[in-house]
Protein backbone atom coordinates (compact mmCIF):
# COMPACT_ATOMS: atom_id res chain seq x y z
CA UNK A 1 0.00 0.00 0.00
CA UNK A 2 1.08 3.43 -0.89
CA UNK A 3 1.27 6.67 1.55
CA UNK A 4 1.91 9.60 -0.30
CA UNK A 5 1.57 13.51 0.95
CA UNK A 6 1.35 15.81 -1.85
CA UNK A 7 0.05 18.55 -3.47
CA UNK A 8 -0.94 18.70 -6.67
CA UNK A 9 -0.61 22.03 -9.27
CA UNK A 10 -2.56 22.17 -11.81
CA UNK A 11 -0.77 22.91 -15.19
CA UNK A 12 -2.50 22.54 -18.56
CA UNK A 13 -3.29 18.91 -19.31
CA UNK A 14 -1.46 17.62 -16.39
CA UNK A 15 -1.19 17.03 -12.90
CA UNK A 16 2.40 17.68 -11.16
CA UNK A 17 2.80 16.16 -7.93
CA UNK A 18 5.21 17.52 -5.72
CA UNK A 19 6.15 16.51 -2.10
CA UNK A 20 5.30 17.61 0.84
CA UNK A 21 6.63 15.57 3.79
CA UNK A 22 10.38 14.86 2.66
CA UNK A 23 10.89 13.03 5.43
CA UNK A 24 9.16 9.81 3.74
CA UNK A 25 11.77 9.84 0.61
CA UNK A 26 9.16 9.68 -1.35
CA UNK A 27 7.36 11.58 -3.93
CA UNK A 28 4.22 10.38 -6.38
CA UNK A 29 5.40 12.68 -9.78
CA UNK A 30 3.65 10.05 -11.99
CA UNK A 31 0.41 11.45 -11.27
CA UNK A 32 0.01 13.43 -14.80
CA UNK A 33 -2.91 13.01 -16.94
CA UNK A 34 -3.92 13.34 -20.75
CA UNK A 35 -7.26 12.68 -20.74
CA UNK A 36 -9.99 12.09 -17.90
CA UNK A 37 -10.53 8.60 -18.31
CA UNK A 38 -6.96 7.58 -18.56
CA UNK A 39 -5.88 4.95 -16.08
CA UNK A 40 -2.36 5.27 -15.10
CA UNK A 41 -0.84 1.73 -14.40
CA UNK A 42 2.55 2.70 -12.85
CA UNK A 43 4.16 3.43 -9.54
CA UNK A 44 7.15 3.30 -8.10
CA UNK A 45 7.76 0.34 -5.21
CA UNK A 46 10.85 0.26 -2.62
CA UNK A 47 13.87 -1.04 -4.13
CA UNK A 48 16.59 -3.40 -1.98
CA UNK A 49 17.90 -5.39 -4.47
CA UNK A 50 15.00 -8.10 -5.62
CA UNK A 51 13.41 -6.86 -8.87
CA UNK A 52 10.12 -7.14 -8.80
CA UNK A 53 7.79 -8.89 -11.40
CA UNK A 54 6.19 -5.95 -12.65
CA UNK A 55 9.46 -3.80 -13.03
CA UNK A 56 9.89 -2.03 -16.57
CA UNK A 57 12.88 -3.05 -17.85
CA UNK A 58 14.76 -0.12 -19.43
CA UNK A 59 17.28 -1.97 -21.67
CA UNK A 60 19.91 -4.90 -21.36
CA UNK A 61 23.40 -4.58 -20.51
CA UNK A 62 26.35 -5.57 -21.91
CA UNK A 63 26.33 -9.14 -20.97
CA UNK A 64 22.29 -8.83 -22.27
CA UNK A 65 21.16 -8.67 -18.83
CA UNK A 66 18.03 -6.58 -18.18
CA UNK A 67 18.51 -3.25 -16.48
CA UNK A 68 15.69 -0.94 -14.38
CA UNK A 69 14.27 2.03 -13.94
CA UNK A 70 15.69 3.21 -10.40
CA UNK A 71 14.52 6.43 -8.83
CA UNK A 72 16.82 7.89 -5.75
CA UNK A 73 15.88 10.91 -3.23
CA UNK A 74 18.85 12.63 -2.32
CA UNK A 75 18.35 15.09 0.78
CA UNK A 76 18.21 18.77 -0.28
CA UNK A 77 19.18 17.75 -4.28
CA UNK A 78 15.83 16.39 -5.24
CA UNK A 79 14.56 12.85 -6.75
CA UNK A 80 17.18 11.28 -9.22
CA UNK A 81 16.65 8.81 -11.81
CA UNK A 82 19.44 5.87 -12.54
CA UNK A 83 19.60 3.00 -13.48
CA UNK A 84 18.94 -0.57 -11.56
CA UNK A 85 21.45 -3.63 -12.10
CA UNK A 86 19.86 -6.84 -10.69
CA UNK A 87 21.29 -7.82 -7.48
CA UNK A 88 22.79 -4.30 -6.55
CA UNK A 89 21.62 -2.54 -3.60
CA UNK A 90 23.31 0.50 -4.93
CA UNK A 91 22.85 2.90 -8.39
CA UNK A 92 24.49 5.97 -9.37
CA UNK A 93 23.32 9.27 -10.03
CA UNK A 94 24.04 12.41 -11.62
CA UNK A 95 23.76 16.29 -9.75
CA UNK A 96 26.83 18.08 -10.81
CA UNK A 97 29.02 14.98 -11.05
CA UNK A 98 28.46 11.64 -10.03
CA UNK A 99 27.06 10.44 -6.15
CA UNK A 100 26.91 7.00 -5.49
CA UNK A 101 23.15 6.36 -3.75
CA UNK A 102 22.29 3.23 -1.76
CA UNK A 103 19.16 3.84 0.46
CA UNK A 104 15.72 5.95 -0.57
CA UNK A 105 15.80 3.73 -3.62
CA UNK A 106 12.75 3.03 -5.51
CA UNK A 107 12.03 0.94 -8.73
CA UNK A 108 10.22 1.54 -11.52
CA UNK A 109 6.76 -0.60 -12.03
CA UNK A 110 3.46 -1.02 -13.82
CA UNK A 111 1.40 -2.98 -16.50
CA UNK A 112 0.90 -3.76 -19.24
CA UNK A 113 5.00 -3.61 -20.13
CA UNK A 114 3.49 -2.74 -23.50
CA UNK A 115 2.67 0.43 -22.40
CA UNK A 116 5.64 1.52 -21.72
CA UNK A 117 7.30 3.30 -25.19
CA UNK A 118 10.61 4.81 -25.47
CA UNK A 119 10.39 7.28 -28.38
CA UNK A 120 13.86 8.65 -30.29
CA UNK A 121 14.64 11.98 -29.70
CA UNK A 122 16.95 14.77 -28.88
CA UNK A 123 17.58 17.79 -26.74
CA UNK A 124 16.47 20.55 -29.21
CA UNK A 125 13.06 18.49 -30.00
CA UNK A 126 11.75 16.97 -26.64
CA UNK A 127 9.05 19.15 -25.75
CA UNK A 128 7.51 18.64 -29.37
CA UNK A 129 7.95 15.45 -29.18
CA UNK A 130 6.14 14.92 -26.24
CA UNK A 131 3.05 16.98 -27.22
CA UNK A 132 0.22 15.06 -26.25
CA UNK A 133 2.06 12.24 -25.10
CA UNK A 134 1.90 11.52 -21.81
CA UNK A 135 6.01 11.37 -20.13
CA UNK A 136 6.62 9.86 -17.14
CA UNK A 137 7.75 13.17 -14.78
CA UNK A 138 10.65 10.76 -12.63
CA UNK A 139 12.38 13.29 -10.44
CA UNK A 140 13.06 16.50 -9.65
CA UNK A 141 16.59 18.88 -9.33
CA UNK A 142 15.66 21.07 -6.03
CA UNK A 143 15.87 24.96 -7.26
CA UNK A 144 15.38 23.71 -11.12
CA UNK A 145 12.30 21.66 -12.62
CA UNK A 146 11.17 17.89 -13.20
CA UNK A 147 13.24 15.05 -14.95
CA UNK A 148 12.33 12.51 -17.29
CA UNK A 149 13.37 9.38 -18.01
CA UNK A 150 15.81 8.67 -20.82
CA UNK A 151 17.78 6.26 -22.41
CA UNK A 152 20.80 5.89 -24.95
CA UNK A 153 23.15 2.81 -26.15
CA UNK A 154 26.70 2.72 -25.11
CA UNK A 155 29.53 0.13 -26.14
CA UNK A 156 26.64 -2.13 -26.21
CA UNK A 157 24.66 -1.90 -23.59
CA UNK A 158 21.82 0.37 -22.58
CA UNK A 159 22.46 3.43 -19.67
CA UNK A 160 19.18 4.84 -18.47
CA UNK A 161 19.69 8.46 -16.83
CA UNK A 162 17.59 11.86 -16.71
CA UNK A 163 16.52 14.04 -19.04
CA UNK A 164 16.78 17.81 -18.08
CA UNK A 165 13.12 18.32 -18.89
CA UNK A 166 13.29 22.00 -17.80
CA UNK A 167 15.56 23.64 -20.22
CA UNK A 168 13.59 23.89 -22.61
CA UNK A 169 14.95 23.35 -26.14
CA UNK A 170 18.43 22.43 -24.41
CA UNK A 171 17.13 19.14 -22.61
CA UNK A 172 20.26 16.75 -22.36
CA UNK A 173 20.10 13.36 -21.13
CA UNK A 174 22.70 12.83 -18.39
CA UNK A 175 24.08 9.53 -17.15
CA UNK A 176 27.15 8.17 -15.02
CA UNK A 177 29.47 7.12 -17.29
CA UNK A 178 32.31 4.27 -17.06
CA UNK A 179 34.38 6.55 -16.28
CA UNK A 180 32.28 8.26 -13.28
CA UNK A 181 32.01 11.36 -15.13
CA UNK A 182 28.06 13.19 -16.13
CA UNK A 183 28.49 13.79 -19.95
CA UNK A 184 25.47 15.83 -21.83
CA UNK A 185 24.40 13.65 -24.73
CA UNK A 186 22.05 15.86 -27.09
CA UNK A 187 19.91 12.38 -29.27
CA UNK A 188 18.59 10.03 -27.01
CA UNK A 189 15.27 7.90 -26.20
CA UNK A 190 12.54 9.29 -23.62
CA UNK A 191 10.49 7.29 -22.09
CA UNK A 192 6.34 7.45 -22.76
CA UNK A 193 3.57 5.59 -21.23
CA UNK A 194 0.66 4.83 -24.22
CA UNK A 195 -2.91 3.43 -22.36
CA UNK A 196 -3.73 0.53 -24.28
CA UNK A 197 -6.74 0.47 -26.47
CA UNK A 198 -8.35 -2.97 -26.14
Amino acid sequence: MFTFSFFSFLIPEFFLCVPVDTSSHSATCHNNKVAKEEILNYYWREYGGKIPADAITGGRDINGDNVYIGQAYVQNRGLFIGQIKPGSTEMFITNHGVTKVDKYIKILCGFPPESFVWLQTNATILHLTLLNKHSIIAGHEDGYGTMNIGRISYQGGTQVGKIKTFVVGNAYFHWPDVRGEDPGVKDYEVLVYEELKI
